[in-house]
Order: C-alpha cells, then sequence, then structure tokens
C-alpha cells in the first residue's frame, strides 16, 4: 500500500538519535516517534493505532501530532488523521518504563482503499547487577503515581501495565 509507518523511541535528555532498540533504567523517561507517510495522490484518513509492553506511566498531555498537543488515545481505537496526499506527519509522546516490554510492540497505521503499515519497537531494562533478583515495578509505578516525578504529577499520568492510556 501507500501508508507507511515507522516507530521508534528515545531516553529523553540522551541525545537525539532515535532506536528501534532501546535499554532503559526503571523510571526512566522515553519518547516514543511515530512517523506516518502517505505516498499516495490522495488524502488519506488514516487510523493510527499504538501498543505498548511492559508496565509505563504515559504522561498526559505530551501526546503530539505535528507538533500540536492531541487529547486522542492512541490505545483505545487510535486517532484518526487526514494525511495529505504525497506528506509524512510526526506523532510523538512520552511515558516512564517502568518494567520492560521484552516483545516487540507495534504501531498500526490504515487507511481505507490505500492501505496499512505496521512497524514496533523493543524496550529492554539495563542489567542492574543485583545480587539477588529485585522487582522494583511496584515502587516505581506508585513513585510516578504519588507526584515524586519531575516527568508528571497524580493528575497528569495514567498508569498501565501492558498498554498506554490517555
Amino acid at each position: 500500500g501507500d501508508i507507511r509507518i515507522s516507530k521508534e523511541a528515545r531516553r529523553v535528555g540522551q541525545g537525539s538519535r532515535y532506536h528501534e532498540n532501546l535499554t532503559v533504567r526503571s523510571g526512566d523517561a522515553v519518547e516514543i516517534l511515530i512517523e506516518v507517510e502517505n505516498k499516495s495522490k490522495n488524502t488519506a484518513l488514516t487510523t493510527v493505532r499504538d501498543e505498548l509492553g511492559g508496565s509505563v506511566v504515559f504522561v498526559k498531555n505530551s501526546l503530539r501530532v505535528n507538533g500540536q498537543v492531541s487529547d486522542g488515545s492512541l490505545t483505545s481505537g487510535g486517532i484518526q488523521i487526514n494525511i495529505p496526499a504525497k506528506s509524512k506527519i510526526s506523532i510523538v509522546y512520552q511515558i516512564n518504563v517502568c518494567g520492560a516490554s521484552g516483545y516487540i510492540v507495534r504501531a498500526t497505521a490504515y487507511a481505507a482503499a490505500i492501505g496499512s503499515s505496521s512497524d514496533g519497537i523493543i524496550i529492554k531494562m539495563e542489567n542492574q547487577n543485583y545480587g539477588y533478583y529485585t522487582d522494583n515495578t511496584s515502587v516505581c509505578l506508585a513513585q510516578f503515581q504519588n507526584n515524586t516525578s519531575s516527568y508528571g504529577t497524580a493528575s497528569n499520568v495514567t498508569t498501565t501495565s501492558g498498554t498506554a492510556t490517555t
């Protein structure tokens, strides 16, 4: 089809380069970039959906489409965007990662009569060399829920396990 999508991520404050595979520490802020390109000769009403794996805290009000704040939801039904012919749009948002996905988490784009596309990323947790196994996922999630994070407050983050919500 004539719809193309790419999904990449980067650690906030760790340079400007995005990656398809990312290794983070518990609590790291991560920025997700999704680009959707319409290669057809017609404007395409395109539905874009995203999924996230692992345990994450979505930073509300961080979702931007072409730099403009959006209150849409990428996970529950997706967001619909009119993409002009022969053009590309960018979707950016932030999460705090408290647990890794360990598998590919995908974004998809679909435009009727034009086609569909998907791409994914893998977020892994950095080995912190504990002498014994420590799962601090619930502590991390509680930290962001209880307004102790500079990335969000209890009023502007949504906690999820396995899914990002807005």
